[in-house]
């Protein structure tokens, strides 16, 4: 241990002169060869009180840049999501891609494929959810009646005509084997985002997106989650990718702030469902 005096103590400047003593240890430390520095082995007392190695810049700047950002998106009225995963369990040859802006209030809009059947538009507002599917997921829909005989393979055929262009209607509740509207939840997507994000280490800047970010790594864990923070302005995160099991995911985060304008579409083009039918779309294609 080593014992640093410092003379002059009674000179009236005693606080401001420990500060700079403590700032020469440091930049000492950040030249090789001038002084030891091996903090692992002893530590520097200056008058009684203890040296306390820096956090390394990287390290120290990216857990600022984590923090600030959790908060931005913590505390947003509204917000885009766009998530892609790929790989096996993802669901589908092409896996699975959703966007959706959403807000506080209880609406969203967006587009989703989550696989056969399930690919389309999305609109929420209040407690109903409305479910255009798309003219691919409607012939997937036909095409899984063709094995169940031909009154059945009739009957989706004239249905699945029906809903072409219209909306399913369904109580928000009930609406999730439609689509993925329990992802409109914005402060349940949220409410996750209270812990402290931990050690977090700041990679030089680069392009992403069109714009220039940050990408910000857990300490000693760069090879996995990757979290891209905005390089200039406030630090939003614009996205977010990493890999396991063999999945990858991309998630892209924009339009903070926006309004979401959403509105119920009209009944000449709307299909009331009923919720309780077993299968896609409800009663309507009786799969």
């Amino acid at each position: 241990m080593v014992k640093v005096v410092m003379g002059g103590a009674r000179s009236g400047r005693p606080k401001r002169r420990r500060v700079v003593v403590a700032a020469c240890l440091a930049v000492l430390c950040a030249v090789p060869g001038l002084v030891s520095c091996d903090v692992r082995q002893r530590h520097v007392v200056l008058d009684g009180g203890t040296f306390t190695p820096l956090t390394p810049e990287d390290e120290a700047r990216g857990t600022r840049l984590a923090r600030t950002a959790a908060d931005l998106l913590r505390t947003t009225d509204s917000v885009r999501l766009s998530v892609t995963t790929a790989g096996s369990g993802s669901g589908g040859a092409g896996g699975q891609k959703v966007s959706l802006l959403m807000d506080r209030d209880g609406n969203c809009t967006g587009t989703f494929d989550v696989g056969p059947m399930r690919r389309g538009e999305l609109v929420v507002t209040g407690k109903q959810a409305y479910v255009r599917l798309s003219d691919a997921a409607l012939d997937e829909i036909r095409a899984s009646a063709e094995s169940r005989g031909a009154e059945a393979r009739a009957r989706v055929a004239q249905r699945t005509e029906f809903a072409r262009g219209k909306f399913l209607k369904a109580p928000l509740k009930d609406s999730g084997g439609l689509a993925p509207s329990s992802s409109c939840d914005l402060d349940a997507l949220l409410q996750n985002l209270d812990g402290d994000p931990g050690a977090t280490k700041a990679l030089p800047e680069t392009t992403r997106y069109g714009r220039h970010v940050t990408p910000l790594v857990e300490k000693g864990r760069e090879g996995g989650t990757t979290m891209y923070v905005a390089a200039s302005g406030r630090p939003y995160i614009l996205g977010v990718t990493g890999r396991e099991n063999g999945r990858s995911m991309e998630m892209r985060l924009s339009d903070y702030g926006s309004p979401v304008d959403v509105h119920a579409p009209g009944a000449e083009e709307t299909i009331v469902i009923d919720p309780n039918a077993s299968g896609s779309g409800g009663s309507l294609f009786d799969l």
